[in-house]
């Protein structure tokens, strides 16, 4: 009788501890069951040119874009690769 009482408190921890779903889904009914709605997705800025130049320690000068978050930064070519990155420039 103590072990059929211990194992039932066990699965009552259990059972309360672990919930079977923690996320809400956000879906409609439709005849043929049910479908997801997607999340609307935020509209993102776009980079733009500012109109100011960058000149490196080798004298070569590139233009400086704004990021959509504000940040500046200037493209540049890997020499060893020849891939584009971003090179983001410090605030003063």
């Amino acid at each position: 009788m103590r072990k059929l009482v211990v194992l039932l408190v066990m699965v009552l921890i259990c059972a309360t501890a672990f919930p079977q779903s923690k996320t809400k889904v956000n879906a409609i009914k439709t005849p043929t069951g049910y479908t997801a709605i997607p999340k609307l997705m935020k509209a993102t800025a776009h980079d733009s040119l500012t109109g100011l130049t960058y000149t490196d320690h080798a004298g070569k000068t590139s233009p400086v874009f704004k990021g959509g978050k504000g940040a500046h930064y200037v493209m540049r070519k890997s020499a060893k690769t020849g891939k584009t990155y971003r090179m983001y420039l410090k605030s003063k």
